[in-house]
């Protein structure tokens, strides 16, 4: 008797899968319709990490995201450069003399030059005499990183202005907003704006 109705049992569920009436049969036209449209029709996409069977994200934001990181690090650097800037213009000192310290002289070696992470590492002092470097340097460099982000964000609004013309704006407007950022500072500090970041950017 056990195995009739266990015989029986295994029959209904094959005529119901045969019926369409069980999840994913073949008869199911419109749930493999609907598969086969969404396998076409749908735009490629990349599994966002750490979720096998999670949301996706289109490859277009994916290939945003990583240009948007990449504006982050540009503005990394020119913030980095805005603080030789802001150093030196006030002295009307060479741009083309190695960074120093201002303290005891010594050139600042290379592996100290990293945006921000060096400032952390080396706790805000000099590697060589140990004086304090002001934490302006850090705000400068990611206030540089942030106002990048930003202009990347107006200036690229999808995956088809990554063209010639709007890189050219975005390296523009970033020469602009860096000149805005070192006059702000300069004048922060000596009470002065550099005729560099004015009366230089007129037309």
């Amino acid at each position: 008797s056990w195995g009739r109705a266990f015989t029986g049992a295994c029959g209904a569920l094959r005529v119901a899968w045969l019926a369409g009436s069980w999840p994913d049969g073949p008869h199911d036209e419109s749930r493999h319709a609907g598969r086969n449209r969404d396998r076409l029709g749908a735009a490629p996409t990349l599994r966002t990490v750490g979720e096998r069977h999670g949301p996706r994200v289109p490859i277009e934001q994916a290939i945003l995201t990583m240009y948007a990181g990449f504006a982050v690090l540009f503005g990394l650097v020119f913030g980095s450069f805005a603080n030789v800037l802001i150093a030196r213009l006030p002295r009307d000192a060479s741009l083309w003399t190695p960074s120093h310290c201002p303290r005891c002289g010594s050139a600042v070696r290379w592996i100290d030059l990293v945006p921000v992470l060096s400032w952390l590492w080396l706790r805000g002092r000099c590697r060589d005499c140990g004086s304090t470097i002001a934490p302006t340097y850090p705000l400068v460099e990611l206030l540089g990183g942030l106002l990048g982000y930003l202009l990347f964000r107006r200036i690229f609004d999808d995956i088809g202005d990554l063209d010639l013309p709007h890189v050219v704006a975005f390296v523009v407007y970033g020469a602009f907003i860096l000149a805005m950022l070192v006059a702000f500072f300069v004048e922060l500090r000596h009470q002065i704006i550099p005729e560099q970041t004015s009366t230089w950017l007129v037309p």
